[in-house]
C-alpha cells in the first residue's frame, strides 16, 4: 500500500466518524501531504473498504511510511509522538470543542454529551481503544483486579536516549511542570514526555476556582476522567475537596468522582499536581453493604453507615450542607489521630 492509499483510508475514516466534514478533505490531505513530505497527492481508485472501529492500525500505516522514508526513528515514542501530531489534524480547536460539549450538554443532556465526548477522544486515539483491550482484568473476593499491559515498554533504544537527556533536563526549565498541567493540551511530546496534541479538557467551577476535566487514556473502567486543578500545586486532601466533590456532582450527577491518598506511601501516582479520579461506573465499594448504622449528635439528620468493606468505610447519606460540614469534621479528628499516631517529624 503507497501513500496515498494509506492518506485516503485515514481522510475516508475522519469523515466517516464526524471527525472533519466532507468540506475538509481537501485541507486535510494537504497537511498530511505535508507531514510524509509528499510534493502532491493523487487520489486513489479504489475505495476504502473495512475501516477500523479506532485509528491505530491506520496510524500504524502511516507511521511504517514514514520510518522507510526516513521521517521517524523506529521507536515507540517517536511512532507515538508523530501519530499524535498526525491526530491533531482532526481534533477541533479547544474553544470549539469546549463549544461543541456545551451545546451538545444542552440539546441532549449531560450524559450523552459525556459520551460524546468519551467517543471522540477514542475515535481521535487519544484513548488508546485498542492497546486497552489488552489489559487483563477478573473478579475475587469482591473485588475488581486488572492488570494494565497497554502502556508501551521502553526500548533499549529508548532509554539510552533517556539517559543522555537527563543531564540537560537538570538545567532547562521544564515545560509542562507534569504530565498533568493544563500545559499539555497541544503540547508536541518528547521522547520523555508524552504528546497531547488529540488532548482535550473541559474547563469547570469547583470551590470557586478553575478546574478542568479530561478522559484519561488509558481508562481503567468506563468513561475514567480526571479532574485536575489550573495549578501546579502538590495534592492535599483538606475541607474543600469535599465542596469540590460536591460542586462536581452538580454538574455530572451520573457520575462518581474520588481522591487518591495525598501520601505517597499508598500509591499515589502524580503527587505534585492536585487531581482528583472519576468516571460514570460503579466499583464494589460503591455496593457494599452496611455492617452497622451510627448516628452523628451534631447531625441528626445524616444517616450514617460503617460500611462491610476490607478497610474502614463510612458511608454518609443526606443534605449537601450536613454531608459536608460532618466530612469535614470526620477528616479532621481522623488527621488529628493519624498525626498522633505518627508522632513528631524528625
Amino acid at each position: 500500500m503507497d501513500a496515498h492509499c494509506r492518506i485516503k483510508r485515514l481522510i475516508d475514516y475522519a469523515v466517516k466518524n464526524d471527525l472533519i466534514g466532507q468540506a475538509d478533505r481537501t485541507w486535510a490531505i494537504n497537511r498530511l501531504i505535508s507531514k510524509l513530505n509528499l510534493a502532491f497527492f493523487k487520489e486513489p481508485s479504489e475505495k476504502s473498504v473495512n475501516l477500523p472501529q479506532y485509528p491505530s492500525k491506520l496510524l500504524s500505516d502511516i507511521s511504517d511510511y514514514a520510518v522507510s522514508a526516513g521521517l521517524i526513528k523506529d521507536m515507540p515514542s517517536s511512532r507515538e509522538i508523530f501519530e499524535t501530531e498526525i491526530m491533531g489534524i482532526f481534533v477541533q480547536r479547544p474553544s470549539d470543542f469546549v463549544n461543541s460539549f456545551w451545546r451538545q450538554k444542552d440539546a441532549i443532556g449531560i450524559k450523552a454529551a459525556m459520551l460524546w465526548m468519551y467517543e471522540q477522544a477514542k475515535r481521535s486515539d487519544y484513548i488508546k481503544a485498542e492497546r486497552i483491550k489488552k489489559n487483563i482484568a477478573w473478579k475475587a473476593r469482591g473485588l475488581d483486579l486488572a492488570i494494565n499491559l497497554s502502556k508501551p515498554e521502553k526500548t533499549p533504544q529508548e532509554i539510552a536516549e533517556l539517559k543522555a537527556l537527563g543531564a540537560r533536563a537538570l538545567t532547562d526549565e521544564i515545560y509542562p511542570k507534569c504530565v498533568l498541567c493544563r500545559q499539555n493540551e497541544g503540547y508536541s511530546g518528547r521522547i520523555d514526555f508524552g504528546a497531547k496534541q488529540n488532548l482535550r479538557l473541559i474547563p469547570l467551577k469547583l470551590s470557586g476556582e478553575r478546574w478542568f476535566f479530561q478522559f484519561s487514556p488509558y481508562v481503567y473502567y468506563n468513561e475514567h476522567c480526571i479532574v485536575l486543578s489550573d495549578r501546579h500545586s502538590d495534592m492535599e486532601i483538606n475541607a474543600k475537596t469535599f465542596v469540590r466533590f460536591a460542586d462536581f456532582l452538580e454538574i455530572f450527577p451520573h457520575y462518581f468522582i474520588g481522591s487518591n491518598a495525598d501520601l505517597p506511601v499508598v500509591g499515589g501516582s502524580v503527587l505534585n499536581h492536585d487531581h482528583y479520579q472519576g468516571g460514570n461506573f460503579l466499583f464494589p465499594l460503591h455496593k457494599a453493604k452496611a455492617a452497622k448504622t451510627f448516628r452523628l449528635k451534631k447531625f441528626p439528620k445524616l444517616k450514617c453507615f460503617v460500611l462491610d468493606w476490607h478497610m474502614t468505610t463510612l458511608r454518609i447519606v443526606g443534605g449537601r450542607k450536613d454531608i459536608l460540614a460532618a466530612a469535614e469534621m470526620i477528616f479532621e479528628k481522623w488527621k488529628k489521630f493519624s498525626d498522633e499516631s505518627v508522632g513528631p517529624k524528625a
